[in-house]
């Protein structure tokens, strides 16, 4: 279980922080971060966030990131939006760092009803060793407060500080 709670320190900014518990094979985890959000222009935002398990057993001790997006464009119609966008983070577990880097691309048609989502997933484990793989979505909204969504992913998920190939 978690929560996150937020404050708009201005129009462009936002600060929070969360708190995670986690219980795996009889072990308790509690992850604290927190996060700030800034769009520097129209269609231009980034992110930096930083947290960490402090008596970690499969949890990283410490994560440390970030990430952004860039609208290409925005136009009403069939093809309404695209926007670049990129995640990172460096995470330390307990037998070492792991290190991911996901740019992807997310297409919004239909004035912005209908979007999909690509993102390349690329993760290097704690002995340098790259592994890759993708995550493709698709999410239509029917009315305002009607949301239906598919997704799949194949690519390695790190649990317990292992790299594990998940679909």
């Amino acid at each position: 279980g978690g929560t996150r709670i937020a404050y708009a320190v201005t129009t462009d900014t936002t600060v929070s922080a969360a708190v995670e518990v986690a219980r795996r094979f009889g072990l308790v985890d509690t992850f604290l971060d927190g996060r700030i959000d800034h769009r520097m222009a129209p269609g231009l935002s980034g992110y930096m966030i930083v947290g960490g398990a402090p008596d970690a057993s499969f949890r990283p001790k410490l994560v440390v990131g970030g990430g952004g997006a860039a609208r290409l464009y925005q136009q009403p119609g069939l093809v309404s939006a695209a926007v670049l966008t990129v995640d990172g983070n460096c995470a330390d577990y307990l037998n070492g760092p792991v290190k991911t880097i996901s740019p992807g691309m997310e297409q919004y048609l239909i004035d912005g009803r209908l979007w999909i989502t690509a993102r390349w997933i690329n993760t290097y484990d704690e002995n340098n060793r790259h592994l890759q793989g993708y995550l493709v979505r698709s999410e239509l909204m029917q009315r305002d407060e009607t949301r239906i969504f598919f997704g799949y992913s194949d690519a390695t998920e790190t649990s317990e500080g292992l790299n594990i190939a998940t679909q």
